[in-house]
């Protein structure tokens, strides 16, 4: 069975909200039978040691980036190359998609260019990266852009996000004291 890390690194806002985008990622993943677990660095302080301690069970990481978790999402990514330099490392979010340029190949692989889901599930089927629309990636030390993939304009085509992999009761927004998602 594969399996995928997904991880949505640290940021210093007060709140913390579980990441919608992974969590649409990890529903597609799971529908095509493959094993996710999500690592949400906001939550978990002890994120460094966990990642260690599991990558060896994970050939393909992916890492949602914004504006707000750069600098720990590279942090991560080092991590990760330094533990296990042949572990596939994919950046989606709206960071690497205008700086995919700067990341690859020192910190991913591969860059998801805009929404991810129908991107994802193509990325898991094949291993010829020019037929996958909406990438950029690295290629015998030239960055290669496909040509982008369409909106999806139906979004009740979409899973319903895998929330039951995050620890909703850990996340807070403001002087709201329950869980919730966004």
């Amino acid at each position: 069975m594969k399996r995928i890390l997904l991880i949505n690194p640290a940021h210093s806002w007060i709140w913390k909200m579980p990441n919608a985008g992974i969590a649409y990622i990890a529903a597609v993943l799971e529908n095509m039978g493959i094993e996710v677990k999500v690592i949400d660095c906001q939550i978990r302080k002890d994120y460094k040691q966990r990642i260690k301690t599991i990558l060896k069970d994970y050939s393909t990481v992916g890492i949602s980036v914004n504006a707000g978790t750069v600098s720990s999402a590279l942090e991560i990514s080092e991590l990760i190359r330094n533990e296990s330099s042949q572990t596939r490392i994919i950046m989606g979010g709206p960071h690497p998609s205008v700086i995919y340029e700067s990341l690859i190949p020192r910190y991913t692989d591969i860059v998801v260019l805009g929404e991810g889901e129908d991107t994802i599930f193509e990325l898991m089927q094949t291993n010829n990266l020019s037929r996958v629309k909406g990438i950029a990636y690295g290629d015998d030390g030239f960055i290669k852009v496909n040509p982008p993939r369409p909106f999806i304009t139906d979004l009740d085509r979409l899973n319903y996000p895998a929330w039951h992999l995050f620890d909703l009761k850990n996340y807070t927004f403001g002087s709201v004291q329950m869980p919730f998602v966004p």
